[in-house]
Formats: C-alpha cells, structure tokens, sequence
C-alpha cells in the first residue's frame, strides 16, 4: 500500500495501491478533478512514516480512549479505509 496527500481543492491523505487509484478515489468521495489544475499536479506520495504520524496527530484528540494508540493503528491497517484524512470543511 501507498500513501499519496493531496492539498488543493481539498486536502486529503488516501493510501492505495498507486496514484491513479488514489485519484479516482479522491474525486469518488472528495472532490472533482479540476480541468485547470488537475490533480496529477497535486498529488506527491509520502512515505509510511510520515501518513501514520499524520493521521496519528489528527485522529488522538478525537479518540475518547485512555489508551488510544490501538485504535489509531487499527483504523489506519484497516483496508477499507481509503481516506485517512479529508478536509475538515468537507464533514
């Protein structure tokens, strides 16, 4: 699995198998490929590290668990879970 981040239109933090899966399901669930600036421009793959600290540092404030790290890393294995992260004005 790959992880891709995606800031404009709207940010995003998807895992997929490569950048074209990641797109199309960007814009299946967040927003449309703009014709102007599309979103092959946007796109750059992170590395493992960086997506689980990312969702890690967005998700643990949210998670009302005294010991939170396990359900951080279930959801963030959980390969059905595409988006890990999405602009908050989307929600």
């Amino acid at each position: 699995m790959k992880y891709y981040e995606i800031n404009y239109p709207y940010y995003a933090l998807l895992k997929a198998e490569n950048q074209e899966e990641a797109i199309k399901e960007y814009t299946n669930v967040v927003a449309d490929n703009d014709i102007d600036n599309p979103l092959e421009n946007e796109i750059k793959e992170v590395s493992h590290e960086y997506a689980l600290v990312k969702f890690a540092k967005e998700t643990l404030n949210k998670i009302p668990f005294k010991h939170p790290i396990p359900f951080i890393l279930s959801d963030f294995r959980d390969e059905n879970m595409k988006i890990l992260l999405m602009d908050g004005s989307l929600a």
